[in-house]
């Protein structure tokens, strides 16, 4: 018997590991960069298919996660990043209702909010895959030529 009427709610084994949208395979937590003075939100890669993300633990700043994202596309330039154009240079995707804290997806299930936030109260992972041509820049699982 739980001590807590909603320690299920926090449970590790209450939601599922976040999933790249790209490519469907399982991604780690974000961290923070070596360049704090540029940084707001943790960020991540995929080690399949190469796409950048980042933690946003309120879902309320997503247009910022977004900008850090493209900043990181275009190696820092923040004037190269503003004539980045969505579906030619890169796509995005985001996954709501992330706890930061427990690395899960939780189930929006019995949470109410709206609908263009996170339904349960937690944050969102905001996905960034780089384009060329309008394909994908990196194929999933090829390793990078040096």
């Amino acid at each position: 018997m739980a001590r807590f009427p909603d320690q299920q709610r926090y449970d590790r084994r209450g939601g599922e590991r976040p999933l790249c949208p790209f490519c469907e395979e399982q991604i780690g937590r974000a961290r923070p960069l070596d360049e704090p003075a540029l940084q707001e939100f943790e960020i991540g890669a995929c080690t399949w298919c190469g796409a950048l993300y980042a933690c946003d633990p309120t879902a309320k700043k997503r247009g910022a996660a977004l900008m850090e994202l493209l900043i990181q596309l275009a190696g820092g330039q923040v004037d190269q990043a503003l004539k980045l154009v969505a579906g030619t240079d890169y796509e995005q995707k985001t996954v709501l209702d992330y706890n930061p804290r427990l690395h899960r997806v939780q189930s929006a299930d019995g949470f109410r909010g709206r609908h263009l936030f996170s339904k349960s109260g937690f944050g969102a992972l905001v996905f960034v895959r780089r384009l060329i041509d309008g394909e994908p820049a990196v194929e999933p699982g090829a390793d990078d030529p040096a």
